[in-house]
């Protein structure tokens, strides 16, 4: 396994629910996210886009049984101090986006992982 460098991502707070863009420094197949305690419970989703600057899309897997289309977002918490490991395909750019806005701004962590 082949990890990248530790990134920090902040999420604003109220009415800011998406971080910057976030370089990876390289195309990943997974992404390690170490997430803060949260205000209002939320999800985290992620998005990626092929170039930096791009346009960020929700990233999503395909079920190779059923086909179904299955998002990359976490379940719904309050909870700090967890890792939380999400496959992203191949993408070196993303971010991160909650579900509902914080009353305070939110750090989170994340660190591309590969084979």
């Amino acid at each position: 396994m082949i990890t990248g460098q530790w990134k920090t991502v902040t999420i604003g707070a109220t009415p800011a629910t998406t971080s910057a863009e976030v370089d990876l420094g390289r195309q990943y197949e997974t992404v390690m996210v170490v997430c803060p305690a949260l205000t209002t419970s939320a999800t985290v989703a992620i998005q990626g886009a092929v170039a930096t600057g791009g346009t960020f899309q929700n990233i999503h897997l395909t079920d190779p049984i059923t086909g179904d289309n299955l998002q990359v977002i976490s379940a719904a918490f309050t909870t700090a101090n967890f890792t939380w490991i999400a496959p992203i395909g191949a993408i070196q750019y993303i971010k991160l986006v909650l579900s509902a806005a914080q009353a305070a701004e939110k750090t989170f962590y994340v660190c591309g992982v590969r084979s």
